[in-house]
């Protein structure tokens, strides 16, 4: 599970689902906007897709912590946002700056 903490940051992630399941991003704000920008099924992997959505964020708004079935990256649109992958430490991201995440974390 991952923890998010943002300062004004619009971030723009893509995710590598498990399945055709919907995507359910939680939030501890429900002023949380989240934009779908892509959604779609990948032709040469049967069953998986591909997402892509963009995350606003308020000053000092977080998101509750979670986990995505498929593989997750990110890019700072603008801001900062702090992510925090269960065990590991936090790291500060800055505008221009992305992040991997693997299935499961």
């Amino acid at each position: 599970m991952k923890a998010l903490r943002f300062c004004a940051a619009s971030l723009a992630a893509l995710s590598l689902t498990v399945s055709a399941a919907a995507f359910a991003h939680e939030t501890g704000d429900p002023s949380e906007k989240v934009t779908v920008l892509q959604d779609q099924m990948l032709k040469n992997v049967p069953g998986k897709k591909a997402l892509m959505i963009e995350v606003d964020y308020k000053p000092g708004q977080s998101s509750i912590a979670h986990k995505h079935e498929g593989t997750a990256m990110a890019y700072v649109l603008s801001g900062t946002i702090t992510s925090q992958v269960k065990g590991e430490k936090a790291i500060t991201y800055k505008t221009g700056e992305y992040w991997y995440e693997p299935a499961g974390s």
